[in-house]
């Protein structure tokens, strides 16, 4: 009935454009699922995301793909990104984030998406860039 999503939880050093490759080690962005399985009859995901940064930023965004048919619900929390997906945007062609003002590291939001009845096997949310 359920099936585990693979990299429930993933680590991105973000690539900061000016800074030294020490610096870049030390920012990266987690996302972690609210649970690690889905329901065959389709539902909601809350994916909780965690920026964290020591050096100057020169931008501050990422992007994630989602397994086909996934649609993106809303965003929520302390540090929403100024830019962020509209409601229905399909995540397997990317889910982007963007700040145009940064906010104190660490810096914390969550978003919802959702995913259709019929899933089968083994899915993945994967990184199509963090900068």
């Amino acid at each position: 009935m359920n099936t585990f999503i693979r990299a429930a939880r993933f680590v991105f050093a973000m690539v900061l454009a000016g800074t030294a490759l020490a610096a870049v080690a030390a920012n990266s962005v987690t996302v972690t699922p609210s649970v690690t399985s889905y329901s065959a009859a389709g539902g909601n995901l809350t994916l909780s995301v965690t920026l964290t940064y020591t050096a100057a930023l020169a931008g501050l965004d990422f992007e994630l793909k989602t397994p086909a048919g996934w649609k993106f619900v809303s965003v929520s929390g302390t540090n929403v990104p100024q830019t962020s997906p509209t409601p229905d945007d399909l995540g397997s062609f990317g889910l982007g984030f963007a700040y145009s003002a940064f906010p104190t590291s660490p810096a914390s939001f969550s978003f919802v998406v959702s995913y259709p009845a019929n899933q089968a096997g083994d899915l993945s949310l994967s990184a199509i860039k963090a900068s």
